[in-house]
């Protein structure tokens, strides 16, 4: 049986098999939009963990930057050589915030020195 709707005729045979291609085109469409939001989400997982590093390293040269101030036989050169080479490698900033305060200032010449 054919029936006319809003002038275009529906024809009940071919009406399922359309039904049928019409769901397989939104399943389709779906589980590509999903792996599209994965996708998204874990980039956007990525840049989160980014910028909290670069936040963490801001912070860690800061705090650097505050313990190397107090040394008043450093000159300010040594300083900036002494941070920079203390915040560029991770094993470095990590000795220097688990070092005891007092023995910072002989890491800090053998930083300097180029021993570490």
């Amino acid at each position: 049986m054919n029936v006319a709707i809003n002038g275009i005729e529906d024809n009940n045979i071919h009406g399922s098999e359309e039904m049928e291609t019409v769901e397989l085109y939104h399943s389709k469409f779906n589980s590509c939009f999903r792996e599209v939001l994965e996708k998204t989400e874990a980039r956007l997982g990525m840049i989160a963990k980014i910028i909290g590093y670069e936040q963490d390293m801001s912070a860690s040269r800061k705090k650097v930057c505050a313990s190397l101030e107090p040394m008043n036989w450093l000159s300010v050169e040594d300083k900036l050589i002494a941070a920079s080479s203390i915040t560029s490698r991770g094993k470095n900033l990590d000795l220097f915030f688990n070092v005891p305060d007092e023995d910072k200032e002989n890491l800090v010449n053998v930083i300097l020195a180029g021993r570490i």
